[in-house]
Parts: structure tokens; C-alpha cells; sequence
């Protein structure tokens, strides 16, 4: 990953803009997109790199267009195991390992660190 784009990660991890969720990359906090709204930290990276690429799900769910009708987790919206994630196109535009990706959406979701303590993981990490 290049640097500006980290720092700009980082950044706006810790800007308090940010409301966390867990288990989707955005879940819309009514009908549409808005302020409100909540990301896990992968969804705040797409939210900084292109905000415009947001579809808003019938279930409330903003998830990220797929560049291809099917990648290796078998649909077209990027669900994995029940959760909304990055497509590997994606995280390689950004240059951002899977599994590096796997351990931060583990930090968001399942061990529940806040977006500070992520951004101290992605400053010495990547």
C-alpha cells in the first residue's frame, strides 16, 4: 500500500467521521446513504478511495459494485461467509494483502478493537 493512501487510511480511522459496525463493509442507517451510517474499517478504506462506488442494498446494506459478475467468493456483491467484503480487485488496486485484510476485518469484527487501535495495527504493520 502506498504511503499517502495509508496515512489517509489512518487518518480517517481517527477522525471521529466514522461511526464502526461490524459484519459489512456499510450498513445504512435508514433508507439511502447518509451521515450516519457505520463501516467496519475495510468499508472506511473504500469509503476513502472511492466513495461514489456505494450501491445501496435492498436490505440496508451500501455494499461495493463488483467489477465482475462472479470472483472466488461466488456472488456478485462480495459476501464471504455471510459478510460483505472487499473483491480482490479491490484490494489489490490498493495494494492490500488478503490476508492482511483478513486481520483487520477479525480486529473489527470479531475482537472488536475500536478504529484508534486499528490505525496503531495498520501504522506498524503496513
Amino acid at each position: 500500500m502506498k504511503a499517502e493512501l495509508k496515512e489517509k487510511w489512518v487518518s480517517a480511522l481517527r477522525s471521529g467521521k466514522y461511526q464502526q459496525g461490524i459484519h459489512v463493509l456499510r450498513r445504512c442507517a435508514g433508507i439511502g446513504l447518509s451521515d450516519n451510517d457505520s463501516f467496519c474499517c475495510l468499508g472506511v478504506l473504500v469509503d476513502v478511495v472511492s466513495p461514489e462506488r456505494w450501491q445501496v442494498q435492498p436490505n440496508g446494506v451500501g455494499a461495493v459494485p463488483r467489477e465482475s459478475p462472479k470472483d472466488e467468493y461466488g456472488d456478485e456483491y462480495g459476501h464471504f461467509d455471510g459478510i460483505v467484503y472487499p473483491t480482490i480487485s479491490f484490494l489489490e488496486s490498493v495494494g492490500l494483502e488478503k490476508l492482511v485484510a483478513d486481520k483487520l476485518a477479525m480486529l473489527n469484527d470479531d475482537e472488536h478493537e475500536g478504529f484508534d487501535q486499528i490505525a496503531d495495527y495498520i501504522e506498524s504493520e503496513l
